[in-house]
């Protein structure tokens, strides 16, 4: 399809997801916008839970399109979540900083020319949470190892915590490409980034970063804390680790 493409539905709204036993073993989801290996679009309060699908080892599942392009979900908005199967662990106990271990949430590629991720293109307040991708992201602007996007909610402050990567992030246009970060791309509005850590190596043009590539500071500043990133960075202006 076009838009709202997925490998197991294109799109949810307002649901609880507890299918489990689901093993995913090999696919190719292709579409243009709002692509996920699993959901091209999940929102109003929608939660998905990850421990409940299995995917095999990397290079096995591939997702494309060109906008809102995710390993899981193309589009994630209106307070729904993503939550991985770290999230058995308690907080307490979540390694974060010391490497990748067990199954990840996502293998494979993810390809698109905006809005790109790991686990999802982009997330409009929306939450994610204890997330492990493994996996090469291509693309050229708002390209992340987790989220490509992520835009807070101003009354309830959404979040991105407790997640991995573990892969390469690489540029299809090196002269146009930015907003690129090995967690997420950029983000704006009230969104807590905290305890997360990238592995990877991460590719990027203009605005290139180990956790985040780009922030927008308006009303309400996000906040970022007890991120690790242990990756190699390349970038060509406005790079950090």
């Amino acid at each position: 399809g076009s838009q709202d493409t997925g490998g197991f539905a294109g799109m949810i709204s307002n649901s609880q997801i507890n299918q489990k036993g689901i093993f995913i073993t090999y696919a190719e989801v292709t579409g243009y916008y709002n692509v996920g290996g699993l959901v091209g679009l999940l929102t109003e309060n929608t939660e998905l839970k990850l421990r409940n699908f299995k995917f095999t080892e990397a290079g096995t599942f591939k997702v494309k399109g060109t906008s809102h392009v995710g390993g899981i979900v193309g589009e994630l908005s209106t307070e729904s979540s993503i939550q991985g199967t770290n999230a058995s662990m308690p907080d307490s106990e979540f390694k974060y900083i010391d490497g990748p271990s067990g199954n990840a949430d996502f293998y494979g590629t993810v390809e698109g020319t905006e809005y790109v991720g790991g686990i999802a293109g982009i997330a409009i307040k929306a939450d994610i949470e204890y997330c492990y991708v493994k996996a090469t992201v291509f693309g050229n602007n708002y390209v992340g190892g987790i989220a490509g996007y992520m835009e807070g909610n101003n009354s309830n402050e959404n979040t991105l915590r407790f997640s991995l990567f573990d892969g390469e992030i690489k540029l299809l246009n090196e002269q146009s490409a930015e907003r690129t970060g090995g967690i997420v791309g950029s983000i704006d509005g009230k969104i807590e980034v905290i305890r997360n850590s990238n592995f990877g190596a991460i590719s990027g043009g203009k605005f290139t970063g180990g956790i985040v590539g780009h922030t927008d500071y308006g009303d309400i500043s996000p906040i970022i804390s007890m991120n690790v990133n242990l990756g190699t960075i390349k970038g060509q202006l406005a790079v950090g680790g």
